[in-house]
């Protein structure tokens, strides 16, 4: 893991994160109707915040910089369907270690945190939302993070 790790962030340092999109000057005015935020461990790539609109839009931080996408309405109504019942998981799920990544997911005015997502994945709510967080990650043009960072799908049975 942590092999990969520095391997995404040479291919970060190469690419000047290109594939992204060209940044622009501030995220969307809008409230979000869905918001992901991933914070690194002790050592891992940069965090980054998605900020979904309704309609799709996407304003994607990372390092400071924003880039505008949009979502497919198929994605925002997967998501939908992966976010009905999204007011039944705890606002927090997380273990008693450090220096681990931090999942954010803000929906609805709800937000729920899990710390060391690969240590808690083995608890049902855990899976569910990371069910969001893989949809979510799936549908952004992000550079490899379905390799390096943010799937967790050896977690999700």
């Amino acid at each position: 893991m942590r092999r990969s790790v520095l391997l995404f962030l040479l291919l970060l340092a190469s690419t000047g994160c290109r594939s992204l999109g060209t940044p622009v000057a501030a995220p969307h005015t809008t409230t979000p109707w869905l918001t992901l935020q991933y914070g690194p461990g002790m050592i891992g790539p940069p965090p980054w915040r998605a900020l979904i609109t309704e309609d799709g839009e996407v304003s994607l931080i990372v390092e400071e910089r924003v880039y505008r996408q949009r979502l497919s309405p198929r994605n925002i109504a997967s998501l939908r369907t992966l976010l009905s019942d999204w007011e039944r998981l705890d606002p927090s799920y997380s273990v008693e270690v450090t220096d681990q990544e931090t999942l954010r997911i803000t929906h609805g005015g709800r937000e729920v945190v899990v710390y060391g997502p690969h240590i808690v994945c083995d608890r049902a709510p855990v899976q569910q939302f990371l069910n969001v967080w893989n949809a979510s990650v799936r549908a952004l043009d992000v550079p490899r993070v379905g390799e390096i960072d943010a799937l967790y799908e050896e977690c999700v049975r």
